[in-house]
């Protein structure tokens, strides 16, 4: 499972993943991403953040 936004004005998708991924994962990422990268050639930033803690679950970094 993951969670994911993307700043639509700096172009940063920010991704959380908390559980391992699976292909769905891809696709919301690309859901979002693609999108943006159709309209202004690329995506300047990528965060992905790790070792959080979410619905009392915590993943090592």
């Amino acid at each position: 499972m993951i969670e994911a936004n993307l700043d639509p004005d700096r172009g940063i998708l920010h991704v959380s993943p908390f559980a391992p991924l699976e292909e769905k994962d891809f696709l919301e990422l690309a859901a979002l991403a693609d999108p943006f990268i159709e309209r202004n050639g690329w995506l300047p930033g990528l965060l992905i953040e790790v070792g959080i803690s979410l619905a009392g679950r915590t993943w090592p970094a």
